[in-house]
């Protein structure tokens, strides 16, 4: 029985795709849920809170510079000998820029706020500028059909977070404890992504007028992810500026784990399934493969939704510690969001799977400016 199932999985690789990139979304989702809630009890709201508010600023300034074409390296599939070397070029120019802002950044937390936060922005930016590194060995795996570095990047990231973390929060390093703990497990994940890949950074190729051209086509691809960015970043600098450091790190608690059922099934919703759709044979064959899609997680989100609405008061307190009670409120109200999940990334899926970045991005700048208006 077993190796029949091995020669199907064998026989379907995108199955197989599908299979480590769950496991993939699990360990990550899982793992980040479980260190979440051993934080929590060991550390303050306000903590988690300050943490917010540095990667949020962060990551807003470096918006404008989030203009990639890794996404082109998923759909191309290693069919072009010589994209990989012009997208690592354009990241390497991109990468540079965002070195400086993350230099300017730490020196205004510095002068503005404290050492502590300029140290933090610092553990905190390191990654997020070479994010872009990590994601173009990442793409190029993907396009090859290679999705079991995947998990083995999240695991390796999840146990080490884990242990330095930990070990840093025993010792009484504060806020500095998880975000020493982050760079460190950045670390491993760059090298487990590189290492497979096979590639070498002196591959990349610049030139001038590729620049200009690869700029003008990612357009679409860069308006997507900076209105992602924005919207996932913007509300926490205005709560923080008008509630603070504590209301802020309850805001954040509610909204990273009320979803948890979307967070689970995320990996239904990634580039395996972007490949996957690409390759169906016809149009039928896509139909049923969403139509599959949308009934788990549709009714997945709608049972997230009730556990969280109806049962929030003791789950919070039970998970996290009494002197998280505040948060309750935020979790009861952010239930909705595993709804909202499930509508905003599966036209995102098949959208991505017909190269229609322009429709994306337009849609996404759309929910931006009305979250906007409502904030």
């Amino acid at each position: 029985m077993f190796q029949r199932i091995s020669d199907a999985l064998a026989r379907r690789h995108h199955v197989r795709a599908q299979i480590w990139q769950s496991l993939a979304g699990y360990t990550q989702n899982i793992g980040g849920m479980a260190m979440g809630v051993v934080f929590a009890r060991l550390l303050d709201p306000e903590i988690f809170g300050r943490l917010a508010f540095i990667s949020a600023t962060l990551a807003l300034l470096m918006i404008p510079l989030n203009l990639s074409s890794t996404q082109v390296l998923v759909s191309d599939g290693d069919r072009t000998p010589t994209l990989f070397g012009k997208v690592l070029g354009l990241i390497m120019v991109m990468m540079a820029l965002k070195l400086l802002v993350l230099v300017f950044a730490v020196g205004w937390f510095f002068w503005f706020s404290s050492a502590q936060d300029a140290i933090v922005a610092t553990l905190i930016g390191l990654p997020l500028v070479f994010m872009d590194l990590f994601n173009v060995f990442r793409a190029d795996l993907e396009g090859r059909g290679r999705f079991r570095p995947n998990f083995e990047v999240q695991l390796a990231g999840v146990m080490t977070q884990t242990i330095v973390s930990i070990a840093l929060v025993l010792l009484g390093w504060g806020i500095y404890s998880l975000a020493v703990g982050g760079f460190i497990a950045f670390l491993p994940q760059l090298y487990l992504y590189w290492k497979p890949s096979g590639r070498q950074l002196t591959e990349a190729s610049i030139s001038r007028q590729y620049l200009v051209r690869q700029l003008r086509l990612s357009w679409w691809l860069w308006l997507t992810t900076a209105c992602s960015t924005a919207l996932m970043r913007v509300d926490k600098i205005v709560l923080n500026f008008f509630s603070g450091d504590t209301q802020l790190g309850y805001y954040n608690r509610a909204i990273n784990y009320s979803p948890v059922a979307a967070l689970g099934l995320w990996s239904l919703l990634t580039n395996a399934t972007v490949v996957a759709l690409r390759a169906q044979a016809d149009t039928k064959r896509r139909l049923l493969m969403l139509i599959k899609i949308c009934t788990v997680i549709g009714i997945s989100s709608v049972f997230n939704w009730a556990v969280l609405y109806f049962y929030s008061d003791p789950l919070v307190v039970w998970l996290f510690g009494p002197h998280w009670a505040g948060a309750i409120p935020a979790f009861q109200a952010f239930g909705w969001l595993s709804l909202a999940y499930a509508a905003y990334h599966l036209p995102a899926t098949v959208l991505l799977a017909h190269d229609a970045y322009r429709a994306l991005a337009l849609g996404r700048l759309a929910g931006l400016l009305g979250f906007g208006v409502m904030v």
